[in-house]
């Protein structure tokens, strides 16, 4: 007498085709056998409902323990085997994408790739933009939160003039942006410095002065990406009437000696840095010593692509 205990049928978890069923000797003891088809039973459909996919092998890699998953439930398909071949369908589905249509061994066995219907996930991009704009006249500073990527993201800025403050906190949602100002001359007589804070190492610091006269310079710069080159790009311009030089000095990952930016009235200068080595991560100030002028960015720059852990952290402790 065979006791069937659940009827999983193959295609369902390693999709080899063959219908083969969790079958238990009579030769075992009754109670045992009961006892198991029990516990297997319940383990299922608890990891089923916690995860909400019941179709998606991988699904099984997860909520199944290693004696389980080598047993007659995945038919002759071990453990390793299974990751083999879902991992032969990622390229297979990656080929189709392509319109390559190559034959994978995957295809070979298992037959077309349109027998795999589960969602494999998408990869998250974090492309963040936060740019200052002054505005000398009333004396406020607002911040522009710009998410072009894919996931929502939380800014959180810190007013480092006054730190006993709660900081504010933004959530931007994928493709979208939002502003929020500063009233610097109200509590701090025209100075400002301002930390925003993002995820993945992402800071923006802004520091200067809203009190200028209508003579002065008044210098703003911004980053860009060319993901394409793998550079980062200062952006500086100069609203002011009069000449300003500002500095740029790599805090970490590169050396070498600070960058001379000289701008005229109305002038636009651009300076590429190349982040290549440092596994795509930056860290760069723009200054001007005499207005107090000061941008810093700082974090990775995103690819679409793995990439490497902050290379300059905890490089103080070695």
């Amino acid at each position: 007498m065979m006791i069937s205990a659940l009827k999983i049928t193959a295609d369902r978890i390693a999709l080899c085709g063959l219908c083969r069923c969790i079958t238990f000797s009579a030769d075992n003891a009754g109670y045992v056998v009961t006892k198991a088809a029990g516990m297997i039973a319940k383990y299922l459909a608890r990891s089923f409902a916690t995860l909400k996919v019941v179709s998606a092998p991988r699904v099984m890699i997860i909520c199944l323990p290693t004696s389980t998953t080598r047993s007659s439930l995945v038919g002759l398909l071990s453990r390793v085997r299974l990751l083999q071949h879902l991992r032969e369908h990622a390229f297979a589905r990656a080929a189709q994408r392509r319109g390559l249509g190559l034959a994978t061994p995957f295809r070979k066995r298992f037959g077309a790739v349109r027998a795999m219907r589960c969602a494999w996930p998408a990869i998250r991009t974090l492309t963040l933009h936060v740019t200052a704009d002054v505005d000398v006249s009333n004396g406020h500073v607002q911040l522009k939160f710009n998410n072009t990527g894919n996931a929502g993201v939380v800014f959180h800025v810190y007013d480092r003039l006054h730190l006993d403050r709660i900081p504010r906190r933004y959530t931007v949602e994928a493709d979208k942006s939002l502003n929020d100002r500063w009233d610097t001359r109200t509590w701090d007589a025209g100075k400002y410095d301002l930390e925003v804070h993002g995820p993945n190492g992402f800071l923006r610091t802004f520091k200067g002065t809203t009190m200028v006269s209508a003579q002065a310079a008044q210098p703003e710069a911004k980053l860009a990406y060319d993901v394409r080159a793998r550079e980062v790009v200062i952006k500086a311009h100069n609203d002011g009437k009069h000449n300003v030089k500002l500095t740029l000095v790599a805090n970490a990952y590169r050396t070498g000696g600070a960058v001379t930016l000289n701008l005229q009235h109305g002038d636009d200068v651009e300076h590429h840095v190349s982040v290549d080595h440092s596994g795509c991560w930056y860290d760069l100030t723009v200054s001007d010593a005499t207005s107090g002028f000061e941008r810093r960015f700082a974090g990775r720059m995103e690819t679409g692509r793995p990439s490497v852990t902050d290379p300059a952290m905890a490089t103080e402790l070695s």
